[in-house]
């Protein structure tokens, strides 16, 4: 039914204000805690299951390329034990 709350963004002027809201948000969090936003919540739109995979595997490589050009691949350790970061690596969060 046409009722209730929608599963999916709705390009509206209001949800795309709220959006860059969060989205400013998010960056503000990644650069001061390294927390990295990715998938259909942070990009706000929709991602069939595949392309968000491949999303998050790219975003990861994105990431792992950051740490390694600043030198500094502990950038993570803060929030990770050695064996999540390890975890990690293999497998990245997708949200």
């Amino acid at each position: 039914s046409g009722a209730g709350e929608p599963f999916y963004p709705v390009p509206t002027a209001a949800s795309q204000r709220l959006y860059e809201g969060y989205r400013a948000l998010a960056e503000e969090e990644t650069r001061r805690h390294h927390v990295f936003f990715c998938g259909r919540l942070a990009q706000y739109r929709y991602f069939n299951t595949d392309e968000v995979i491949t999303e998050a595997l790219q975003y990861f490589q994105q990431i792992r390329q950051a740490c390694e050009t600043a030198n500094d691949r502990s950038v993570l350790s803060p929030m990770l034990s050695p064996a999540s970061r390890a975890t990690t690596e293999m497998a990245p969060t997708v949200g």
